[in-house]
This record gives C-alpha cells, sequence and structure tokens, in this order.
C-alpha cells in the first residue's frame, strides 16, 4: 500500500523584518474561521509548525471580501508594531502576545503566518485554574496590554476567546489581533458586550481608539475570571472590594480609565516596557488627520503641513476597493518577488 505524496505549499512571504523568505509547507487542518478570514495550521518542510491567515473561501466578494481583507491586514499591523516596539531595545518577545512569524500583503491572496498559539482560552482554563492562577491571570494579562499601548495598537477584541492561559508558564497570552488597530483611529461599532465598553459598540461608538478602550475588557475578563460570573453592575464589584480595588476604575470612560501601566502600578508591580518605548514619533501625523477628519480645511492647519493624503480641501478620499497593494505602514516588497 502506498501512501500518497502531501500537496506542498509554496510560500514566498517576507518575515517581521521584512526579509525575503521561502518554506515549503503542508496543511495540517483548518482551526476556526471568523468574519471572512480563517486560520489554519501548516508544517513546514523542516518539522516546524506555524498557523496562517488568510482569506475564507466563501469571502468571494463584497463585503465578507473586505472583512477577510481587513482581518489579514489587522494581524499584519499588530504584528509588525510589536515587533519593533521590542526589538528598539533588543528585548526579548513578551510571551503574553502572540507572534507574527511573516506575511505576504501584495497578492491577491494575502496571509499572515503566526507562531502556533499556547494553552487554552480562558473560556476553557478558568475550569481548573486556582486562586493563584487567578491573580497571575490579572498581572499578566495586564503586561500584555501595557506592551500593547506601547505599539500604539488596541486590540478590540479582548475576550475569554482571544485571552488564553499558558499553564506551564503560568502566563497569558493575548492572541487573534485580526481587529486590531492603531491608537488614534476614529472608533467604529466593532465590540461586543460584555467585552467591549461603550465607546466599540455598535449604536454607540464615538471619537478616536485610545489604548485604554482594551481595559474595559481587561476588567470584565478579569472579573469573570475571579468569580465565574459576568459582571453585571457596580453592585457586583462592592461585593468583591479586593477585585475593586484592582479593577474599579477600569469601567468609566475612557479618558478616565487608568492604563495598564498605572494599573500594574498601583499593584506593585513593575511595567515590562522601557520608558522610552512609549515615544511615538507618528502622533504629530495622527493629531493632523483627526483633524482633518474632523472636517477642518488645510488653511486651519499649520502652514508648510499638509494633511493626510487624498483627505484634503476639496479632494475625495481614496476608493475604498481591496486592489491588492501594501499598506501605507507595511515595508515595500522585497526584490525579487513578483
Amino acid at each position: 500500500m502506498t501512501t500518497a505524496a502531501p500537496d506542498w505549499l509554496d510560500l514566498a512571504y517576507a518575515d517581521a523584518d521584512g526579509r525575503p523568505q521561502s518554506a515549503l509547507a503542508t496543511e495540517n487542518h483548518q482551526i476556526l474561521c471568523a468574519g471572512g478570514s480563517r486560520l489554519r495550521e501548516l508544517q513546514l518542510s523542516d518539522g516546524s509548525r506555524v498557523w496562517q491567515v488568510i482569506l475564507a473561501e466563501d469571502a468571494a466578494s463584497g463585503a465578507g471580501l473586505t472583512a477577510g481583507f481587513e482581518r489579514v491586514d489587522n494581524e499584519i499591523l499588530a504584528g509588525l508594531r510589536l515587533h519593533r516596539v521590542v526589538q528598539r531595545h533588543g528585548l526579548s518577545y513578551p510571551v503574553q502576545l502572540g507572534q507574527l512569524v511573516g506575511y505576504e500583503a501584495a497578492s491577491a491572496q494575502p496571509y499572515a503566518l503566526l507562531r502556533p498559539w499556547r494553552g487554552q482560552p480562558a473560556s476553557v482554563a478558568i475550569r481548573r485554574m486556582q486562586p493563584a492562577e487567578r491573580e497571575r491571570f490579572g498581572v499578566s494579562l495586564l503586561k500584555g496590554l501595557s506592551w500593547l499601548a506601547a505599539a500604539g495598537i488596541s486590540h478590540r477584541g479582548i475576550s475569554p476567546d482571544s485571552v488564553r492561559w499558558d499553564y506551564e508558564l503560568q502566563e497569558v497570552q493575548i492572541t487573534d489581533f485580526s481587529l486590531a488597530t492603531v491608537t488614534g483611529a476614529p472608533r467604529t461599532g466593532i465590540g461586543r458586550q460584555p467585552w467591549a465598553g461603550p465607546e466599540q459598540r455598535p449604536g454607540s461608538a464615538a471619537g478616536y481608539v485610545s489604548d485604554r478602550d482594551d481595559l474595559w475588557g481587561a476588567g470584565q475578563l478579569i472579573y469573570y475570571l475571579h468569580s465565574g460570573e459576568l459582571l453585571t453592575g457596580p453592585a457586583d464589584l462592592r461585593a468583591q472590594p479586593h477585585l475593586a480595588r484592582v479593577i474599579g476604575n477600569l469601567f468609566s470612560e475612557p479618558a478616565s480609565r487608568p492604563a495598564a501601566r498605572e494599573v500594574l502600578a498601583a499593584i506593585n508591580v513593575s511595567d515590562p516596557v522601557p520608558a522610552q518605548s512609549r515615544e511615538d514619533p507618528l502622533e504629530r501625523g495622527r493629531e493632523l488627520f483627526r483633524l482633518a477628519m474632523a472636517g477642518l480645511s488645510q488653511a486651519a492647519m499649520p502652514a508648510g503641513e499638509a494633511g493626510p493624503a487624498g483627505v484634503g480641501a476639496g479632494e475625495a478620499g481614496p476608493p475604498r476597493s481591496r486592489q491588492r497593494r501594501p499598506r501605507r505602514w507595511l515595508p515595500r516588497r522585497p526584490a525579487g518577488r513578483t
């Protein structure tokens, strides 16, 4: 009896540093699908495994295709920003975050390659977590969110499904950046109750994305892990003062919520992010973008500074077509790839 030869996939992609790479891979199995994209496990010819975020087969056109492209793009965006903020100081990649291996962003079939996620979703892990592990979970989650803030990323999907618990390392891992965006972008109604704050929910989304947006979900998740129940209101917290001391301020308006590093400081835990990593050279550009989106004219901007491309006075923004070209935040396609 002969065994059929595997169907090899020929991968040509850029790694997180933008360097061209190639590999042969076979598909082990599909893991999950979500909103126009799907996640599948690949085994490379060297025996290692990666998870690949690709467009779903049924995302052939229209809203499904647009959602699929956005989800793949968001994984790449978050992965690259996190890689760069860590690399800037020669640090090890944080165990609390899912990690980008590589990406292909210029073809009609873009994809992101991820290191396999570790542990179990919090929705599963809660069944056998010990009290000390629940305490460790909250600290580890806040450390991961501090790194996201330093990279200028908001996850926008913190929940028991996207945050996992690794029993071996005793650390969380924040995964699934398919809804992520940069801080300072206009908010959209993308979140789901009870994990998303009111500022992220359909019908009430307003203002601009902040690193504090994810803190609402973090507070909900920490409460859920400790109590096994969903937080329904202030009375629930009053009944558990030890939790209220840590997460009580996370359910206020976004501007009043403490940052993750401030919550860590309040419980005497050191912020894992070097202070200099929080300097953001793009903030001035984001401010100009906010001014333009608020309807201000080019004349209202400082002399010699142009507004964002396609949003100046008298210009319409670019059409929302999904032509496959690298997004502005992506490096140029490596030479030699077609």
